[in-house]
C-alpha cells in the first residue's frame, strides 16, 4: 500500500493556510464534508502530476469547478475550520483516512 507522502500533504496545508487568520465561526457539518472532499480531490489530482505552477493551477481550478466552489470559498472554509482546533484535528484525521483509502484502492 502506498501512502500519501506527508511532505505533499504538509505543503498543500501550508499553502492553503498562508492566506490569513481564522474566522470566529466554525464549520457546519455540510461545510466540513465539502472541505474534506475538496482537499482530498486536490491532493489526489496533484499526486502524480508535475510540480510546475501552471499545471497545479489548472488542476486546482478543475477540482474547484467539480465541487462547485472557488479558491476564495475554500480558503474561507479553512479559516472557519481553524476556529476550532479540536474539530480541526478531527477534520485532518478524516482527510488522512480518505487519502490512505483512495491510494490503497488505486494501488489494487
Amino acid at each position: 500500500m502506498r501512502l500519501f507522502p506527508s511532505s505533499i500533504l504538509l505543503s498543500l496545508f501550508l499553502i492553503l493556510i498562508s492566506c490569513g487568520g481564522a474566522s470566529k465561526t466554525s464549520l457546519s457539518e455540510a461545510e466540513e464534508k465539502l472541505f474534506v472532499e475538496t482537499y482530498v480531490k486536490l491532493a489526489l489530482a496533484t499526486w502524480d502530476q508535475p510540480a510546475d505552477a501552471d499545471s497545479l493551477t489548472v488542476l486546482r481550478q478543475a477540482v474547484f469547478a467539480e465541487v462547485g466552489i472557488d479558491e476564495q470559498q475554500f480558503i474561507a472554509l479553512i479559516r472557519q475550520a481553524e476556529a476550532s482546533p479540536e474539530r480541526w484535528v478531527v477534520i485532518w484525521e478524516q482527510i488522512v483516512q480518505r487519502l490512505e483509502k483512495e491510494r490503497a484502492e488505486a494501488d489494487i
